[in-house]
């Protein structure tokens, strides 16, 4: 191999936490995407630029998350010093920055796997990189991901290490005879393999939900024509791999098994849960108005809001969509939920639509609307949050275990002044409500001969009781965050801009401190 190619390590930052964040916690106008050398780089003006660190086993394409931050060529980076007075980080193999290459993670938990990288990458000390002419790369990258490349690097390297020195190694035999047919299964096997990651919102390619557009008059239609078709990308992915390992064992004179489990084919299977849970997500994104149905792609990640930009499902216009155990406000989410799946799916189909998705989400019999209202109050935020990588862009905001008060804000839109609309506009709305509540079940309470309902109704004022409670001390907490009209930086990261509305520390004369939050926890 390294008489054909440079086979490289790439950039240490010696400071990940600083220099180094998932591509959609930062303001998405920021990132450079477009970069094909470290000179043009200089010239975009850009903070951030797309990132190769390697990651979990996946073949032909994506591991695409991160962005690092090369503004000003990297100076940040390369002026780190350490106590010693030395620079800490190492800016290695510059000159390879930004060009196409064939990447492999150097810690594997199990096979390794090569991933095709387009221009405009930066690649890391852990995403390790072949570069090589465009005549020989699908050729030499089939070579990569097959079996018998497998069974040489086990021989050489017998631990999960995957070193460069062991891939510059290799043996390449090129079999010109055989050199159109491997080309051709790689470039399939890559189509399939980015048509699969762009389909996730985690990649900066995505363009809408596939339900959205896919054929089928109901949602299950949709899902069934889904499922049928992911079946047949996964078995053609999985054919053109097993021909790719017998051309290779026929051209090193060695006998193998050309097959390959299910587990080592690295396309997204189908899962109904899951899969209902991502058009929830789109929905919210919608809602928020990080996607717009009349367009593809993101529509805003940072920079000025524009409302006028959306036409056919209108975002929430001030950023704060409760979520609560009572429809106490109009656009509360399950509302905004229902309205979504009618313009998407159609009216006539709402209710068979709406049911269908609360039957994949719980065994429960209760009505389609109560339990989405379950789902988001209980269980989106937790979802979201594995979606994104534990660096969620939706935060909700909660008073506690009682859930007498939650909303989501989407975290590129907020301003300092939010925190004190969500406490004047939406929580003491909610405390309105609440005590009204509260009143009328004193009504049924008092009036009532049926010894049921009276247990039933009292069993419910407990509960509002608790809430009523647990969103007073809110309100204080909020009050406290409202009046320093905290601003965040995107560049920053979610974590640090999370923490600011983390453990507050409440003091009360006479009492005890109490340190509290504002937000869910990640």
């Amino acid at each position: 191999m390294e008489s054909l190619a440079n086979v490289k390590q790439g950039l240490a930052t010696a400071d990940n936490n600083r220099f180094l964040r998932y591509w959609w916690e930062v303001d998405f106008n920021n990132i450079g995407f477009s970069s094909i050398n470290c000179e043009d780089s200089k010239n975009t003006n850009k903070k951030w630029f797309p990132y190769n660190k390697g990651g979990d086993y996946r073949k032909w394409w994506g591991n695409q998350e991160f962005v690092v931050n090369w503004e000003n060529d990297g100076y940040e980076i390369r002026n780190i010093i350490g106590p010693n007075g030395r620079v800490r980080s190492r800016a290695q193999n510059t000159q390879f920055y930004f060009h196409k290459s064939l990447s492999w993670s150097k810690i594997s938990s199990g096979k390794v796997a090569f991933r095709y990288y387009p221009n405009g990458f930066i690649f890391d000390v852990a995403g390790c990189s072949v570069f090589l002419d465009k005549k020989n790369i699908n050729y030499i990258f089939g070579f990569l991901n097959s079996n018998i490349c497998g069974d040489i690097l086990d021989l050489i390297s017998p631990t999960l290490n995957y070193e460069v020195g062991h891939v510059a190694s290799l043996p390449i035999i090129f079999d010109e005879s055989k050199q159109n047919e491997i080309e051709n299964l790689v470039i399939t096997n890559i189509n399939i393999e980015k048509e699969d990651w762009d389909e996730n919102e985690t990649s900066w390619n995505f363009k809408s939900h596939p339900f959205v557009f896919f054929k089928g008059d109901s949602l299950s239609e949709k899902y069934n024509f889904w499922q049928k078709y992911k079946t047949n990308q996964f078995n053609y992915l999985k054919t053109n791999e097993e021909k790719l390992n017998k051309l290779f064992y026929d051209i090193y004179n060695v006998d193998g098994d050309h097959e390959i489990e299910d587990k080592y084919i690295s396309l997204n299977k189908n899962d109904l849960k899951k899969d209902i849970e991502s058009i929830i997500s789109y929905s919210v994104g919608c809602m928020f108005g990080r996607y717009n149905l009349n367009q593809g792609g993101l529509c805003f990640a940072g920079g000025e809001f524009d409302l006028n930009k959306y036409h056919n499902f209108i975002p929430d216009d001030d950023n704060i969509i409760p979520v609560l155990d009572t429809a106490y406000f109009d656009d509360d989410i399950v509302g905004y939920f229902t309205k979504f799946i009618e313009k998407c799916f159609g009216k006539e189909k709402l209710e068979e639509n709406l049911d269908f998705i609360a039957k994949v989400l719980s065994n429960s019999s209760k009505p389609s609307r109560e339990v989405l209202r379950d789902y988001f109050l209980k269980n989106f935020f937790n979802s979201h949050k594995k979606i994104y990588k534990k660096h969620p862009i939706y935060w909700q905001f909660s008073s506690g275990k009682e859930n007498g008060f939650n909303c989501l804000i989407y975290m590129h839109r907020y301003e300092p002044s939010l925190v004190a609309k969500i406490r004047t506009d939406y929580l003491h709305k909610t405390q309105k409500a609440i005590e009204q509540r509260i009143a009328n079940t004193n009504t049924i309470i008092n009036n009532s001969t049926s010894k049921q309902e009276v247990a039933n109704i009292t069993k419910e004022k407990v509960k509002l009781q608790k809430q009523l409670k647990e969103t007073q001390e809110y309100d204080e907490l909020l009050a406290h965050i409202a009046n320093q009209n905290i601003e965040i930086d995107l560049d920053n990261g979610v974590k640090f801009n999370y923490e600011l509305f983390q453990n507050i520390e409440i003091k009360k004369e006479g009492k005890k401190s109490k340190k509290l939050n504002l937000l869910k926890k990640i």
